[in-house]
């Protein structure tokens, strides 16, 4: 089907919850979330395809065929003996930079900025004001009452040593239990050892990352960090993605798993849904009937299902709506006084309105959804107001930005071609020879002179294997010949090795100064001629530029924490909390 043709609009945010609510409504705008990104960003889209190149340029998994034919080795066989695997200069560099990054721990702070919290410290901020006042006087009133008035308290004596003093020292009770609760959240999900490094390889790779916050099966609040290259998103112009109404993240499973996520399908539909994706996912080819009845009422059938295995594109899919809330002021029709009660949702029986009120909330919905197909599960309305997924892509312009690994690319494309330009030249190496003059040895070795029956060929040969050179000499002015039978040739490698060793050392200084990098830091040996103040200014440089890597990702975890600690204290506070019991105890 053309992909026009099968475009769905979405559907009205104007229906009413009850539409809403329905699978139909779902169904309908999960198909237009795919078919919007299937038009727009085909399979192979420049998008997806560049962010692939980067990362295999990130591993040191490129291809080096362009650089190959630029050789143009045709003819010249020391070709078939080069290493054709690239030089990986990059991926060193990623590993690198990512190294320095990991390296900085996080930690988390919690300032409440409830009233009770607000209180609490305005409190302990104002008795330390009056211990420093009473500081003050104490000499001249202790003596004479015998009671010390502030005694051996450490007491700021300057408002900002105050100010640092209770931004350092102070804690209420609530923000320490958020803390041990959100402490224990990221050690439970890996976050320093596992999210974070990778968070990190994203943004210098693809200058672009995401935390996912989930629920597992266990029931415990789970945030890890997303891989955005199978992520549907909509347009923004915003690099942090607040503005969306709607993802969908793209994932694989086989039939048999989704078997077991729903019992909505029959094995007729799993049937249906394996045979559209034959040939799909590496699947194989379909070698089980026509249909689904005339397979399984055959001799053939089997117990099981042949295609259990089969890798089925499943979306996971979100989306915001905003909600209409009504409630109503009302009356009973039988009471004589003026009594009112407030209601929401219908007006109860034998009861009469007498003031209507609208308000509007904006619900997240969710749900499982096979693209290009009806079939859809798990759809629902939930009471999260936020879509479960944290972006940052800093700098983007028209949906576009340029990572680092971005920037290095053609350096290190002319790197890997200096590499094998440098295999030639030592392939083609010769060892010191000897210049051998035949007429010179006509009086030593008999036989040979100007009628040798040696060929071009063989003398090529026995200089490229051995670096000796046979050659016939005669002085046209004397008509005389030189009779030096040998001459010692220097050999070696050519004077061109030398300018191939200066091009790539100043695409390595090119590739490092488009990214802010340099030498100093880059794991090897540094200048021995450097002094120590000069190269501590250039690490600082170095931490410099990748600055804006480190605040992007502590952006995103700051965002998903705050998210991930208002679900936190909202299943506190509505009874779910046997979770963290382990954490943060009863008492906190």
């Amino acid at each position: 089907m053309d992909k026009e043709q099968s475009y769905s609009i979405f559907p009205s945010e104007f229906d009413s919850l009850v539409d809403k609510q329905k699978e139909e409504y779902g169904l309908k705008y999960f198909q237009a979330i795919y078919s919007a990104w299937a038009i727009n960003f085909p399979v192979n889209n420049p998008f997806r395809q560049k962010y692939i190149l980067n990362r295999k340029f990130a591993e040191g998994y490129e291809s080096i065929n362009e650089e190959k034919r630029l050789l143009g080795l045709d003819g010249d066989l020391s070709y078939l003996t080069l290493d054709f695997r690239p030089i990986n200069r990059i991926a060193t560099l990623v590993d690198n930079m990512k190294g320095k990054l990991t390296n900085q721990l996080y930690q988390v702070s919690v300032n409440p900025i409830d009233v009770v919290s607000k209180s609490k410290y305005d409190k302990e901020r104002t008795r330390l004001l009056a211990l420093r006042m009473l500081q003050k006087v104490e000499p001249m009133i202790s003596p004479k009452t015998g009671i010390p008035l502030v005694g051996s308290q450490n007491v700021p004596q300057s408002d900002d040593e105050l100010d640092l003093h209770m931004k350092m020292n102070f804690k209420t009770d609530e923000a320490m239990s958020m803390e041990v609760l959100l402490r224990w959240l990221y050690e439970y999900n890996d976050i320093d050892g596992e999210s974070i490094p990778q968070m990190v390889r994203d943004m210098i790779v693809d200058k672009r990352t995401a935390i996912k916050e989930y629920f597992d099966h266990n029931g415990k609040l789970r945030f890890r960090r997303q891989d955005l290259i199978d992520v549907i998103l909509p347009y923004s112009k915003s690099d942090k993605f607040e503005n969306i109404p709607y993802c969908m993240l793209l994932n694989q499973y086989r039939i048999g798993e989704i078997a077991q996520m729903t019992n909505k399908f029959s094995e007729e539909d799993l049937y249906n849904i394996a045979r559209s994706y034959e040939g799909k996912n590496n699947n194989p080819q379909w070698n089980w009937g026509t249909s689904y009845e005339g397979y399984y009422n055959s001799p053939l059938f089997s117990a099981s299902r042949p295609y259990n295995n089969f890798f089925i594109t499943v979306g996971e899919g979100y989306f915001l709506s905003t909600i209409e809330n009504k409630s109503y002021l009302v009356k009973h029709k039988k009471s004589k006084s003026s009594k009112v009660q407030f209601v929401e949702g219908d007006i109860p029986k034998d009861y009469v309105a007498i003031e209507e009120n609208k308000r509007y909330s904006v619900k997240r919905f969710e749900g499982w959804y096979i693209p290009n197909t009806k079939y859809i599960w798990g759809y629902k309305m939930t009471n999260a107001d936020q879509l479960p997924l944290t972006i940052i892509a800093p700098d983007i312009f028209d949906m576009v930005n340029k990572s680092l690994v971005e920037r290095m690319i053609p350096f290190e494309k002319q790197l890997n071609l200096a590499h094998l330009k440098f295999q030639q030249f030592l392939i083609k190496a010769k060892p010191p020879g000897l210049a051998i003059n035949l007429r010179g040895l006509e009086q030593v070795v008999k036989g040979l002179g100007k009628d040798s029956k040696i060929n071009p060929t063989e003398i090529t040969k026995l200089y490229d294997e051995t670096g000796n050179f046979i050659f016939y000499d005669f002085d046209e002015v004397t008509g005389q010949s030189v009779n030096i039978p040998f001459k010692e040739l220097q050999g070696g490698i050519s004077a061109a090795f030398r300018e191939l060793i200066e091009v790539h050392n100043h695409y390595i200084n090119l590739m490092n100064q488009v990214v802010g990098f340099n030498n100093a830091t880059d794991a090897s040996t540094p200048d021995k001629e450097a002094l120590v103040g000069v190269n501590q200014m250039a690490a600082q440089a170095t931490f410099d530029c990748l600055r804006p890597i480190k605040m992007a990702v502590t952006n995103v975890l700051n965002r998903a924490t705050r998210k991930v600690a208002r679900t936190a204290q909202l299943q506190i506070k509505y009874g779910d909390d046997d979770v963290y019991r382990e954490a943060i105890g009863d008492v906190a």
